[in-house]
């Protein structure tokens, strides 16, 4: 039939001329097979048509069965589209009833839950760890996890919606470049450790207690083994492990205390009690408002002042101006090269120094004797009493031993020229040993007034020599004898 792209042209002779002229039978027949054939045969889109007998095949968009607000599809590589499971709302909400996924190859990230209690995001898989966040609606905190599947993955830290992030299970958040590392470990546990570094074959840490309040400063070869050097309280007190190092001015608000090997170079500064023990040294001033301790080998190269009491143990040293308000202490061997200046109650004992001269007093003047290349340096004297007898030493090294001994029954009657003697007895010890051997002097008496004396044996530096008494007339006396020696310790 004639017809052109766009308008349908009857056949000819089908169209009426005339009203009620007269149309052939076999003509009009023709004609309405001619329509029926147009309309029942697929026709190209440039005669009006599809071009195809499914939507599917159509080359242009047609109308399908769809859901309000859904996301159109295509359906094959043909242009025909389909419906979708997945909508956007009219305010932007995007929906799905499943997850929606992005896969390549071993990494996938896609959102899980739909409209759910939870909306869980995929980051990643590594391995065979699936990493993943997911957002509780109820709580309101997001979880960060990790795990074998999507489904059994653990929370390893949480965020709430009050901004507090938490590590759990006793993770690190962990951030490493080459052999140093910034992290903090412990989450939820009693403590919580930030690496601060490592350098050569030492890891630094700071270490929060939660039990205790104190922060400590550690250092060792790995992170775990780390021992503490520094510690910080609750209260503020600061304590180092050893050799405490300031080249300026310390200030201590409260209570210090320095062991040994602490030093300070410039001024140290101290509201509270003040403890320096063995080996502390402060090479400038020393200033402490409150009470105040000094150990062993503490020097102090400039002033130092103690507004409350002082207590100088031995070997403590101040090489300038000592000043204490109150009761105050100077312990055997403590030394004052300068000025001491004490305000209130002072007790000075054995070995202190102070210029210009040795001081003495009841609290000094007994105990150890010693010295140095011939100058005194302990206690003005030193007695002790043993088993051996009893001794007494001088700062000048002048050392006097001595010893009495009572014996019953002693035979005399063994001749002895023209006198006798009784039975040797033993090689008794000093008390105390000499430098060289020394003077002694053995001295006896018996009962009934009988002439008694003594026999002796060479001296040594340690013990008297073996002695035996003497008589004039044969018998059996009780004697008593004394022994004395005389000598140097030194």
């Amino acid at each position: 039939m004639s017809r052109g792209p766009v308008v349908y042209t009857l056949p000819p002779g089908t169209t009426p001329q005339q009203p009620n002229d007269v149309i052939q039978s076999a003509v009009w027949n023709a004609a309405m097979d001619d329509i029926a054939n147009t309309f029942n045969t697929i026709q190209p889109v440039e005669y009006g048509g599809t071009g195809s007998a499914t939507t599917a095949g159509a080359p242009f968009p047609v109308k399908v069965t769809s859901t309000d607000n859904a996301i159109v599809r295509f359906d094959g590589t043909t242009g025909s589209q389909q419906n979708s499971l997945v909508t956007i709302s009219d305010t932007g909400l995007v929906s799905s009833p499943v997850d929606i996924q992005s896969t390549d190859g071993t990494d996938a990230a896609f959102l899980s839950g739909g409209n759910t209690g939870k909306a869980r995001a995929v980051l990643g898989q590594e391995g065979g760890s699936v990493y993943l966040v997911e957002y509780d609606r109820a709580t309101g905190i997001m979880n960060f996890k990790q795990g074998v599947g999507e489904g059994t993955a653990t929370s390893k830290a949480t965020l709430t919606s009050a901004g507090v992030f938490t590590t759990l299970n006793s993770g690190d958040i962990s951030s490493t470049d080459g052999t140093d590392a910034a992290k903090l470990s412990g989450g939820n546990s009693a403590k919580a450790r930030l690496v601060l570094g490592s350098e050569g074959a030492s890891v630094y840490t700071a270490e929060y207690d939660r039990g205790s309040g104190s922060l400590l400063f550690k250092q060792g070869a790995t992170e775990a083994g780390a021992t503490t050097k520094l510690t910080l309280t609750a209260a503020g007190s600061l304590t180092t492990a050893s050799n405490l190092a300031s080249t300026g001015t310390l200030t201590a608000g409260g209570a210090a205390t320095f062991s040994s090997g602490a030093a300070v170079t410039g001024t140290l500064s101290a509201s509270g009690l003040t403890t320096l023990s063995a080996g502390a040294n402060v090479t400038g001033t020393l200033a402490v408002t409150g009470a105040g301790s000094y150990s062993t080998n503490l020097s102090v190269g400039g002033t130092a002042t103690v507004t409350g009491a002082a207590s100088l143990n031995g070997g403590a040293a101040v090489t300038g101006t000592l000043s204490a308000s109150g009761l105050t202490t100077l312990s055997a061997g403590a030394n004052v090269t300068g000025t001491l200046a004490v305000t209130g109650a002072g007790t000075f004992t054995g070995n202190l120094t102070a210029l210009p001269g040795l001081m003495y007093g009841r609290g000094n003047i007994l105990g150890t004797v010693s010295q140095s290349a011939g100058v005194p340096t302990g206690a003005a004297f030193e007695y002790a009493l043993n088993g051996a007898g009893s001794y007494l030493r001088f700062p000048d090294g002048t050392q006097i031993c001595w010893l009495r001994v009572t014996f019953t029954s002693i035979a005399i009657t063994t001749a002895y020229g023209s006198l006798f003697q009784g039975g040797a007895d033993v090689n008794r010890n000093f008390p105390a040993a000499f430098a060289a051997i020394p003077s002694t002097e053995i001295s006896v008496t018996g009962n009934g007034n009988k002439l008694i004396m003594a026999r002796q044996n060479p001296t040594t530096t340690t013990a008297w020599g073996a002695w035996a008494p003497v008589a004039a007339v044969s018998g059996t006396v009780n004697v008593e004898a004394e022994f004395i020696a005389i000598g140097r310790w030194y």
